[in-house]
């Protein structure tokens, strides 16, 4: 809980940049906590459908860029661990090789795509193309291909290699939760 306060007692600071780690600190330390104790979540549906429903009640009186994030956490978290036939659908859909990988690079694409979008949109301005905004939504656009690539770099001769020599290094340990 308290280092959701910090998260909340920084943002007015760093209103503009809602994933500098120190506001958005509370949505890690969840994240965290749920990859710990995810086999927990999934092995008890109703636990699980009673944190949605809390986390539901929690998205009605937050604002809107605080429900976002906790709204697609809940659905994430249902659709992974109820064993609904519609959500064991969506488990399988989401296991296809393409979203898989697209997983595996999100974090190398979460750090190179405000760099290129930012590098492209000013370069797009220098030379007119923000005159008509869907002209420039549609160059915009042209940074995906890009991004995608260089994140699958990253992962490929970057991240990769920094994982497997961890897992080597020291065989793998993982969390454990706390009993």
């Amino acid at each position: 809980m308290a280092v959701i306060l910090v998260g909340v007692k920084l943002k007015p600071f760093w209103p503009v940049v809602p994933s500098f780690l120190p506001v958005a600190l509370g949505y890690f330390v969840v994240g965290i906590l749920t990859a710990i104790h995810f086999k927990t979540l999934r092995n008890n549906p109703n636990l699980m459908l009673a944190i949605a429903l809390l986390a539901l009640i929690a998205c009605m009186t937050a604002s809107r860029n605080s429900a976002l994030p906790l709204a697609v956490w809940v659905a994430v978290l249902v659709v992974a661990s109820v064993p609904w036939p519609p959500f064991a659908r969506a488990r399988k859909l989401l296991s296809v090789k393409p979203l898989v990988v697209i997983g595996e690079i999100s974090y190398g694409f979460y750090i190179i795509h405000t760099p290129i979008l930012k590098a492209w949109g000013y370069w797009l301005h220098s030379q007119g193309f923000t005159e008509d905004r869907y002209v420039y939504f549609g160059m915009l656009l042209i940074t995906l291909p890009v991004t995608l690539a260089l994140s699958w770099l990253s992962y490929r001769f970057f991240e990769s290699p920094i994982n497997k020599w961890a897992k080597d290094n020291f065989g793998g340990a993982r969390l454990r939760p706390v009993s």
